[in-house]
Order: structure tokens, then C-alpha cells, then sequence
């Protein structure tokens, strides 16, 4: 990962994220993505390996910085891509499907 740096301080967090950075970290299911949108607080995106992903918004930094130390504590690494931007897309039919098929194999 030559281009992406591991945060691992809630300082280094915020200093990403208040540049307007994504940082991500991995989870057994996917990957997830932390931004801060300026004026709304701050936007979790959940996305799994296959189906839609979620969304969710935490207003409080202190909620952010907790969820932070929590994961970090449980040995999840936590990297930022500087310039890197979410995008979005809708999931096909057949897609929505292989991930159904997916689940039921592998779990």
C-alpha cells in the first residue's frame, strides 16, 4: 500500500478527515469508509463484498473518536489515500443474486 498511510491516532484521524479525506478500514463482511462533510458531521459508509452497501451519519466527534478507539483497540487498521473520493453506483440485478448465493456457501 505505498500510497496509503495508516492512521493511529484519533489526532491523525481528524487531521485527514477535517483535509476532506477518506479514511477506510476493513471488516470481515467488506471494507468501510469515514468521511467529514463540513456543516453535517460526519458519513460512515458500510460496503460489504457483495449488495448495497449502508450509509449512516455521526454528528458528534466524540462519538467518531470513540468508534475510532474502540476498532483500533480490537486490531483494525485504519488508512487514508490522500485525494481519494467515494463513489457510488447502483447494483444490478445479477449482482444482487451472486451476493445472495455467496452468503448461503460462504457464509
Amino acid at each position: 500500500m505505498s500510497d496509503w498511510v495508516k492512521v493511529t491516532t484519533v489526532a491523525q484521524l481528524f487531521y485527514h478527515l477535517e483535509r476532506g479525506e477518506v479514511v477506510g478500514w476493513r471488516f470481515d463482511g467488506g471494507e468501510a469508509f469515514l468521511r467529514h462533510l463540513p456543516g453535517e458531521g460526519y458519513r460512515v459508509v458500510l460496503q460489504p463484498k457483495f449488495g448495497a452497501g449502508e450509509e449512516f451519519q455521526v454528528g458528534d466527534r466524540d462519538k467518531v473518536a470513540a468508534l475510532f478507539e474502540d476498532l483500533a483497540a480490537r486490531g483494525v487498521a485504519f488508512w487514508v489515500c490522500a485525494g481519494a473520493e467515494l463513489g457510488k453506483r447502483d447494483v444490478r440485478w445479477w449482482e444482487r443474486l451472486l451476493g445472495r448465493i455467496w452468503r448461503v456457501f460462504y457464509g
